[in-house]
């Protein structure tokens, strides 16, 4: 095996972790997908680090591999995703993020499918609600595309830290709110989250009942194989529009109708490459 092909297997093993993995993980998980020796893996890694591919963080006294932030990451049409300082490219609206967090960082694919249901769904001058929000990334994005006000909600303290941070460097301070719970009782125009199946069955109730009448609920953090199951818990709630698979991993729209049963689909939603009517 070249250390060029090598190279873009480590890179996206990174890419698709879901976690952020440390230089020993990461240098035996390869070792064992790919039967390189140790120093060949240990000067990959090396290249990637010193191109500016991939970066060490110490995070939390653990020091970590993630994927380098030296340019813009683009998401799907109209979402690019960079770190302070850096210059955005032309024509797509830019979410500057601290760079630390891998997973929830535009890395993975449910976060870049997440990403691109906002795109689709979002309501200018409307509202979102982003549940497990970790970085802040979402609902961030939710406002650059048009949204008025987004509340990002978290029940980890250091998550909510850090996407105060981020929101804090995006000037949206105004518009993006962050908080550990959320107010039950609410409407939204739109509702995403990225979360694992036994939490995103728990809260298939309230994530319903959160949303006002035409709005979209956004779900993702799920495998291919565990898509059916949350179509068929969420579609006795609501009316499921979409769906899209990446690497194995996929999303769901939903949107709340008033007329029962099933109404036409919702015209005017312009579906990217990849999302298909369920």
């Amino acid at each position: 095996m070249n250390h060029i092909n090598l190279a873009d297997q480590m890179l996206q093993r990174i890419l698709d972790a879901e976690k952020a993995w440390s230089p020993a993980e990461l240098l035996r998980q390869m070792a064992v997908e790919t039967g390189a020796s140790r120093r060949m893996l240990q000067d990959t890694l090396a290249s990637l680090v010193a191109a500016g591919d991939l970066a060490y963080l110490v995070r939390h006294g653990q020091t970590c591999i993630q994927r380098g932030w030296h340019k813009p990451l683009p998401v799907g049409k109209k979402t690019q995703l960079l770190a302070p300082g850096l210059s955005s490219l032309p024509g797509r609206e830019s979410v500057i993020l601290l760079p630390g967090a891998s997973f929830g960082g535009g890395d993975h694919p449910t976060t870049r499918l997440c990403l691109e249901a906002i795109e689709i769904c979002v309501k200018e001058n409307g509202t979102m609600l982003d549940v497990g929000t970790g970085t802040g990334v979402l609902a961030i994005a939710a406002v650059r595309h048009g949204a008025k006000k987004a509340l990002a909600v978290d029940n980890d303290p250091l998550a909510v830290h850090e996407a105060k941070e981020n929101v804090r460097l995006n000037g949206l301070e105004d518009a993006v709110q962050v908080e550990e719970v959320w107010p039950l009782g609410c409407s939204w125009d739109l509702v995403a989250a990225n979360l694992r199946p036994p939490t995103l069955m728990e809260l298939a109730e309230a994530l319903s009942g959160s949303l006002s009448s035409g709005g979209f609920l956004v779900l993702s953090g799920m495998r291919k194989e565990e898509m059916p199951l949350l179509i068929q818990t969420y579609g006795r709630l609501l009316e499921t529009v979409c769906s899209k698979e990446e690497k194995g991993w996929g999303s769901l729209i939903f949107i709340k109708t008033q007329d029962r049963p099933r109404s036409p689909f919702p015209k005017g939603l312009d579906l990217p490459s990849g999302w298909c009517c369920v």
